[in-house]
């Protein structure tokens, strides 16, 4: 064959160029940490597709909903029961990806408390529950446990008060603070929050509705790119653990990997599930629950809130 055929026929395989790659955002709600891995992974796949994402971390309370509503970021990572309200409050904005199929927050308490269950903790008025007071998982312990008598405080990150008392309790995901507490010398027990029925999607890829009207076939990229990004993570974690600990030095290398592990049959509970699907139903259950909670006003179509 004419080598300079050979040659154009490699070129045509060939990565776009960094300077023909179309730049978006993706703004994260928290650092980076495993619940985002899959994320950062997909770099590569969306080069493929002439796409270069930057990853813009975040922390409590960071405002992911609002950042995308008003267009500042290309796409967000959200919860699914923010995405519900927020559209119920007229934001044109559509989940395209969920990481988590089970939901890993909860609450975490002390091993050696007194406190079985989540019921024994909501329940004694000598335990003190540090939460984002706001946030509709409260709403829902609160009407979940109408005699809850648990001292409620606004949660302020870290591990200090939870490390120095013992009637302290803290909302955690369940799959990394358990670890810090335990390099620290303190061993837990969680209670997740799909044991008492709340069960919104977390780790939520999401969209403004004229981004999706507008450009679908960028939608459709980035979410395949991302998609075959989670499958990389979960199958080979260990250059992009590395490289988030770079950019997370508070949490060693070691628990990144303890984390993944904890982590992923959340993700992907079995081995023909396809990453980041969602389903009606869910949706349709969520609205209904903060419908519920006077929340929102009015449920939507599940179709609706997100992309099929």
């Amino acid at each position: 064959m004419n080598v300079l055929l050979i040659l154009a026929l490699i070129s045509s395989f060939s990565l776009p160029s960094l300077g023909s790659l179309k730049n978006i955002e993706l703004a994260l709600n928290w650092k980076a940490e495993p619940e985002f891995g899959g994320f950062y992974a997909a770099s590569d796949f969306l080069k493929k597709e002439g796409l270069s994402m930057k990853i813009i971390e975040g922390g409590s309370g960071t405002p992911t909903i609002q950042m995308l509503a008003a267009k500042k970021v290309s796409f967000a990572i959200v919860s699914a029961d923010e995405l519900v309200i927020a559209r119920d409050k007229g934001m044109d904005l559509v989940a395209l990806f969920a990481v988590y199929q089970e939901n890993p927050q909860g609450i975490m308490v002390r091993e050696d408390s007194p406190w079985k269950t989540l019921e024994q903790l909501l329940n004694d008025a000598k335990a003190t529950v540090a939460v984002q007071i706001g946030l509709p998982y409260v709403a829902y312990l609160k009407k979940t446990f109408p005699k809850l008598k648990a001292k409620l405080v606004p949660y302020q990150g870290g591990l200090t008060l939870f490390l120095s008392q013992k009637n302290y309790a803290q909302q955690a995901f369940l799959t990394a603070e358990p670890l810090l507490a335990q390099k620290s010398g303190v061993k837990t027990r969680g209670f997740s929050l799909d044991e008492v029925g709340f069960k919104p999607y977390l780790a939520v890829l999401a969209v403004h509705g004229e981004t999706l009207k507008q450009s679908p076939d960028l939608v459709r990229k980035v979410v395949e790119g991302v998609r075959q990004g989670w499958e990389h993570y979960l199958s080979q974690p260990e250059a992009t653990d590395l490289m988030m600990s770079q950019l997370n030095p508070s949490m060693s290398l070691e628990t990144f990997k303890e984390s993944g592990k904890l982590q992923s049959k959340l993700i992907k509970p079995t081995s023909d599930f396809k990453i980041g699907q969602m389903s009606e139903e869910r949706w349709k259950t969520l609205s209904l629950q903060l419908k519920d909670l006077r929340l929102i006003k009015k449920t939507q179509d599940p179709k609706n809130y997100f992309y099929q």
